[in-house]
């Protein structure tokens, strides 16, 4: 609640204080364009550097540690669980690193462009998390959950509100931008094919072929 309270005061501070800088800036910490003081502008971007060097220690640590977990609940392959002698999960380590380096090559290292990606995949998110909040209504959970109160406003009702606020934006959102190459004026003259074929190969084919080792070593 307090970081929400803080990064909702931050957010509308700057946008009171000069809301064309903040929307028309093309530098990367946008908050730092309100500032006119190179002092401030610099104690921000360094603030902006240090916290996302946080988040990707921290990613670094999460993402092979979900795979991992998500192996180990039978969602994966069990391939995945493979550790070093030193107790080192290496396999999900090198899936992490492929994906974190091949998906911002695809889209060229835009800042823009991988912003709007970072956005559009938690859209998605936005979506499967409702569904799994209607399937545990619904009692469709596949293992035991914990018992807790059931309420149709906020486990169904409030969950496919979301789901159509989401697919609308999604409708509504400019994907010829995103997935395409544009010149120096800033004109779409080309399909961005690298960047929509690791989309696809990260969001589809991939879950698909881990599910189908996954399933076939449930059945052996």
């Amino acid at each position: 609640m307090i970081i929400a309270v803080v990064y909702i005061g931050v957010v509308a501070v700057a946008m009171v204080m000069n809301p064309k800088a903040l929307m028309t800036t093309k530098q990367v910490v946008a908050v730092a364009a309100i500032f006119n003081n190179e002092i401030l502008r610099d104690v921000i971007l360094v603030g902006a550097l240090v916290s996302m060097f946080g988040i990707n220690v921290a990613s670094s640590f999460n993402a092979p540690r979900i795979l991992e977990a998500m192996a180990r609940e039978g969602q994966m392959s069990k391939a995945l669980t493979k550790r070093t002698k030193n107790n080192f999960p290496i396999r999900t380590f090198f899936i992490s690193v492929a994906l974190a380096v091949l998906i911002p090559m695809a889209f060229e290292y835009n800042m823009v462009n991988l912003i709007t990606l970072s956005a559009m995949v938690r859209f998605l998110g936005f979506i499967v998390v409702p569904i799994a909040v209607i399937q545990f209504y619904r009692g469709k959970a596949k293992e035991d959950v914990l018992n807790a109160d059931k309420n149709v406003l906020t486990d169904v009702v409030v969950p496919i509100l979301s789901i159509v606020i989401v697919v609308f934006l999604l409708i509504e959102y400019n994907w010829k931008a995103q997935f395409g190459v544009a010149n120096s004026a800033g004109q779409i003259v080309g399909v961005n094919w690298y960047a929509i074929a690791m989309m696809i190969f990260g969001f589809v084919i991939l879950p698909l072929i881990m599910a189908w080792i996954s399933r076939r070593e449930r059945k052996n």
